[in-house]
């Protein structure tokens, strides 16, 4: 069984939104990048990170390739190391462009970053990185997973914000939704009108409705206040 990317890409557009939220707000990102890969380091502005490197893609044929596909680097060098659990799991469901060396990156969504984007969050995120950097230069953009980046844990005042956002990136926002509850631990359940009710720590619940195309419609719920 093969599993397309394109529908594939819709599971991480929340995640990847909220991952890219947290890396944008970090203090000090604000900058120049540069990048040492030997070293295994990236720097954006006054904040340096461990980083694996992912893939890129060429602005001429708008096409990607796979960094262990790079004979510069390989599958062995300890800047893609980290990346090959994300290549195993996608390969084991059937996204067979996790096995390809190249592939067109038309029709696949970006998450509202360059081309390429999403097909670098899918492959970090499975790997359990949650963000990525794009690092432009002549010819196409570098993919960086960014390691040891924690996520805040799971807001639901956030969550309206950041699924309106997703919403724009996924063709199937039930699908969006339901994969983010699972990987965020929100124990998503379907209430007897339907929809998708996320289960927050501390009480907090959101019941997300869809249309007959699965988009999303409305987010309704309770908000418990923060333990003092």
């Amino acid at each position: 069984m093969t599993v397309p990317l394109r529908k594939a890409l819709d599971d991480f557009a929340l995640l990847a939104v909220e991952g890219q939220d947290t890396l944008a707000n970090q203090p000090g990102i604000d900058g120049p990048w540069e990048v040492d890969l030997e070293a295994g380091w990236l720097r954006i502005g006054q904040v340096t990170f461990e980083v694996a490197l992912i893939g890129s893609s060429s602005s001429r044929d708008n096409s990607w390739m796979w960094g262990w596909c790079n004979r510069a680097f390989g599958p062995q060098h300890p800047a893609v190391a980290p990346i090959l659990v994300g290549r195993e799991t996608a390969r084991r469901v059937g996204v067979v462009e996790f096995a390809l060396e190249t592939f067109s990156l038309n029709g696949l969504s970006d998450y509202g970053m360059h081309p390429g984007s999403g097909v670098a969050f899918m492959a970090a995120r499975l790997s359990g990185l949650t963000a990525i950097y794009c690092g432009p230069y002549d010819g196409g953009v570098a993919y960086f997973g960014i390691r040891g980046l924690e996520l805040p844990p799971p807001d639901p005042v956030a969550f309206p914000r950041l699924a309106g956002m997703a919403g724009a990136f996924s063709e199937d926002h039930r699908q969006t939704i339901g994969q983010y509850g699972r990987m965020r631990g929100l124990n998503p359940t379907v209430p007897p009108e339907g929809g998708i009710t996320l289960n927050y720590p501390g009480g907090s619940r959101l019941t997300c409705s869809f249309d007959g195309w699965n988009r999303l419609t409305r987010i309704t719920g309770n908000v418990s206040a923060p333990p003092q």
